[in-house]
């Protein structure tokens, strides 16, 4: 509910803000351009606080392709009005600086050895608006007298792929990266984070549920035990079946796919004496998380 609130508010601020820098077209566009991203989604419920991936790449590599052009064009717009404003010595030269500060040092500090990828993301509203801002001058002036025609398409075109993607990866947004890391392909094989946490595990509750034997014990690999437990008191996992502390203990094994740690599925394929899942979770073919059963537990 904290990160509803939080987004809420922010949404918010940009339609505010976006429509007094362009008009009604920057109160829907600044919004739609952060928020129309599988990633960005995802992180209202739970963005990592750390990533495998340096900050800013894991920015550019998320961030959908049109919505990161568009941001780029009104990173470089809004320099050019920041500079024209303070070489006419304009009332506004201190606001312009102020939004293009707002994007620039985030990025900068970004960079900053041991940044955080939150570091990054606080850029993101400023370049949101940015962006937007960027688009409606653009539509103005492509075509004087038409312009609402033309940022409508030019909206469009930015904001279909971002929106599609959210659509197509919701709720795993963290596995959808962008054209530039060749979607959750390209990302798997460059070794870039999946799903992390419960999400991906908890997809196969059903089938668990369906196919397990009476009393199997499973082992979660790195789901926290406070998820299964509370799985099991909201009624989404059998009472009957019981964690086990090891897959050599184990009838069933549920592995959160993770290329960097892949000790865990490989303890399953030698308890298990078969490397075949059962079932798993996929996203464009890419696992997400798999289930493994020994002989006889599963019906």
């Amino acid at each position: 509910m904290i990160g509803l609130a939080a987004a809420a508010a922010v949404t918010l601020a940009l339609a505010w803000t976006g429509r007094a820098l362009a008009g009604r077209w920057g109160a829907l566009l600044a919004p739609a351009l952060l928020w129309l991203d599988p990633r960005a989604l995802d992180a209202v419920r739970a963005w990592p606080g750390r990533s495998a991936a340096p900050p800013l790449l894991t920015l550019v590599l998320s961030v959908p392709a049109a919505s990161l052009a568009a941001m780029a064009g009104g990173l470089l717009h809004g320099a050019w009005r920041a500079a024209r404003a303070a070489r006419q010595r304009e009332g506004n030269a201190r606001h312009e600086a102020l939004l293009l500060a707002g994007a620039v040092l985030p990025l900068a500090l970004a960079a900053w050895p041991g940044a955080g990828l939150g570091t990054a993301l606080a850029a993101l509203p400023f370049l949101s608006l940015l962006g937007a801002r960027a688009l409606v001058a653009a539509g103005a002036a492509l075509w004087p007298g038409r312009e609402a025609g033309v940022t409508a398409s030019l909206a469009l075109l930015v904001l279909l792929p971002g929106g599609r993607a959210a659509v197509h990866a919701w709720p795993y947004g963290f596995a959808a990266w962008n054209e530039l890391a060749g979607g959750a392909p390209g990302a798997a094989s460059a070794g870039l984070p999946r799903q992390p946490g419960g999400d991906a595990p908890a997809a196969l509750l059903d089938t668990i549920g369906a196919h397990a034997v009476p009393g199997a014990r499973i082992w979660w690999d790195r789901t926290a035990p406070a998820a299964v437990e509370r799985w099991r008191r909201e009624g989404r996992l059998r009472a009957d079946l019981r964690p086990a502390r090891g897959p050599e203990e184990a009838d069933l094994a549920v592995w959160t796919c993770d290329p960097r740690e892949r000790d865990g599925e490989y303890r399953i394929w030698t308890a298990f004496g078969t490397a075949r899942p059962v079932d798993g979770l996929f996203l464009d073919e890419v696992p997400l998380a798999l289930l493994y059963a020994r002989a006889g537990a599963w019906r």
